[in-house]
C-alpha cells in the first residue's frame, strides 16, 4: 500500500473521534432506574483472578491488571524544556487525555522530570505577572500619546465628517479609558502571591482566581491548575483554602502501587476523598516491548460532564471503509478484519465494541494497523458504575517519521497479539477495593 493510502487510513480511523464528540444529550442515558445491588456488585468483578506475574495499576476509581511491564504515556511530557528531552512523542498520544478532579482542578504530570523544570515553571508564573504589568503600563503610555495628539490636533486637518462636538466627546472617552487603566495598574497583582502549603516538597502561586501547585517526587513532576469556573461562586480566600487542602492531601505514588483507601488514582498519584467527588481521568499505557500500541483508559462519572455515546463510537470504528468515497474504497481493499460492532465486556460490565484492522505494505514490509474501541455507558451519577472506555490504537513508523522526540523503529505487532492483550486488559478492569467500602456499596 502506498504512503498516501496509509495516510487515508490514519485519517479515516480518526473520523469517529471527530464524529463522536461528547454531547450533553448522552448524559441523559440511564437516568432511571438507579442501579440495583446486583448491578453495583458487577463493578467488583469478583470472579476475576489475576495472574501472579501480572502488573496491577489504577486510574480513577478503577484498577486493572496486565501481563508485561508498561509505562503511562502522558502527552504532558511533550512540554518538557528543550534541554530535557520528553519521553512521549506528540504523534503517539491520546487526544482524550484528561486528569480532572472535583470540577475545579486539572493535573499535568511529567515523569522523568527534574527540579530545574519545576523551578523554571514556577519562575515563569511569577515573571508572567511582571510582563503583564509592564504591558499594561506601555498600553497606558501609548493611549496618553494618542490623547495628546487629539487635544493638539489642527482642526483644519480633521476629517470634515467629525464635528467639534464629536471630537470633544472622543477626548472625554479616551480620558476615561486611561483613568480606568491607571486604576487597574494601581491594584495590578494585589491578588497575586506565593502559596505556602506547609510542606517543603510542594509550593504554589495564586494569580487572582487562577491557582497553581507544584510538586516533585521520585522523578515525577506534578503541576496542578485551578482555573476560574463560572459555576464557582466562592471568594478567592475560600478557593485558596480548598486548593491548599487539595495540595496537602495529594499523594505521589509509584507505578504499580495501589492505594487501599477511597479516592481517585492519577498516573503516579492519588487523591484520597470520601468516594463522592466528581472526576474524569483518561490516560494511555504502552507496553515496554510493544511501543507501537497505545491503550487509553477513560473513566468519569456520568452526568458531571458530557460523555461519548459508546454504541455510536463502536459502530463508527467498525464501519471504516464502508462509506462511499475514493479514500474509503481504497481502505476497504486492505481490511484484514472488522471487529463488531458487538457486545463485549469490561470486567463483568456489558459494553459495546467496534474496530478494524488493515494489512499495509511499505516496500517489502507487510504489517497490521488497527483501532478497537470498547465502551461502557455507565449509570447517571454513580461513582461505582462510571463511564468506562478502553481505546486501543496502533502507530506505524510513517506516523512518527518526522518526530523530533521518538521515531518508531518497528512495525506494529500482529493484530491478533494486541487484541489478545486488549482482551486480557478488559477482563481485568474492576472497581478498586477500598477500606471503608464505597458509599454506594454500603447496603
Amino acid at each position: 500500500m502506498t504512503l498516501p493510502k496509509h495516510r487515508w487510513f490514519a485519517l479515516l480511523m480518526s473520523l469517529p473521534l471527530i464524529a463522536c464528540q461528547p454531547s450533553k444529550a448522552d448524559d441523559k442515558a440511564r437516568t432511571v432506574p438507579r442501579p440495583s445491588k446486583q448491578d453495583l456488585e458487577q463493578a467488583l468483578n469478583a470472579s476475576y483472578i489475576p495472574k501472579a506475574t501480572s502488573k496491577q495499576e489504577c486510574l480513577g476509581r478503577l484498577t486493572f491488571n496486565v501481563d508485561g511491564a508498561f509505562k503511562w504515556a502522558l502527552s504532558a511530557n511533550t512540554n518538557t524544556p528543550k534541554d530535557q528531552m520528553p519521553t512521549v512523542s506528540r504523534e503517539i498520544r491520546s487526544t482524550d487525555e484528561t486528569l480532572d478532579y472535583d470540577e475545579f482542578v486539572y493535573a499535568l504530570i511529567f515523569p522523568g522530570a527534574t527540579q530545574a523544570q519545576l523551578d523554571e515553571d514556577y519562575q515563569n508564573a511569577i515573571e508572567k505577572l511582571i510582563y503583564l504589568k509592564q504591558d499594561l503600563a506601555k498600553d497606558i503610555e501609548l493611549r496618553e500619546e494618542i490623547l495628546q495628539d487629539l487635544i493638539h490636533e489642527d482642526p483644519s486637518k480633521r476629517d470634515p465628517n467629525i464635528s467639534q462636538e464629536k471630537h470633544d466627546q472622543y477626548i472625554v472617552e479616551r480620558k476615561q479609558e486611561i483613568a480606568e487603566k491607571k486604576a487597574e495598574l494601581a491594584t495590578f497583582g494585589s491578588a497575586t502571591h506565593p502559596m505556602d502549603f506547609g510542606m517543603p516538597d510542594r509550593k504554589g502561586y495564586a494569580q487572582g482566581r487562577y491557582l497553581q501547585g507544584y510538586l516533585l517526587s521520585q522523578g515525577v513532576y506534578y503541576r496542578f491548575v485551578m482555573g476560574d469556573n463560572s459555576n464557582d461562586h466562592r471568594t478567592n480566600a475560600e478557593r485558596e483554602a480548598w486548593f491548599s487542602d487539595f495540595m496537602k492531601r495529594f499523594q505521589p505514588r509509584k507505578l504499580y502501587e495501589i492505594p487501599k483507601e477511597r479516592g481517585v488514582c492519577f498516573p503516579y498519584g492519588f487523591i484520597p476523598d470520601d468516594g463522592t467527588k466528581p472526576f474524569h481521568t483518561a490516560a494511555g499505557i504502552r507496553f515496554d516491548d510493544r511501543p507501537n500500541v497505545l491503550y487509553v483508559i477513560n473513566t468519569q462519572v456520568v452526568g458531571e460532564r458530557p460523555v461519548t455515546n459508546t454504541l455510536f463510537e463502536a459502530t463508527s470504528r467498525a464501519s471504516v471503509g464502508l462509506m462511499p468515497g475514493f479514500a474509503n474504497e481504497e481502505v476497504a481493499k486492505v481490511i484484514k478484519k472488522r471487529v463488531g460492532p458487538h457486545r463485549a465486556f469490561i470486567g463483568e460490565l456489558a459494553s459495546e465494541q467496534g474496530g478494524a484492522a488493515v494489512r499495509l505494505t511499505e516496500g517489502k514490509r507487510q504489517f497490521d494497523n488497527y483501532s478497537v474501541y470498547t465502551g461502557y455507558m455507565g449509570w447517571m451519577g454513580s461513582q461505582v458504575l462510571p463511564f468506562i472506555a478502553v481505546d486501543m490504537r496502533s502507530f506505524t513508523r510513517a506516523q512518527t517519521a518526522r518526530s523530533e522526540i521518538e521515531r518508531l523503529k518497528t512495525d506494529p505487532p500482529p493484530f491478533e497479539e494486541s487484541k489478545g492483550r486488549l482482551d486480557a486488559l478488559l477482563k481485568s478492569v474492576r472497581l478498586r477495593p477500598t477500606t471503608p467500602t464505597m458509599p454506594e456499596l454500603q447496603f
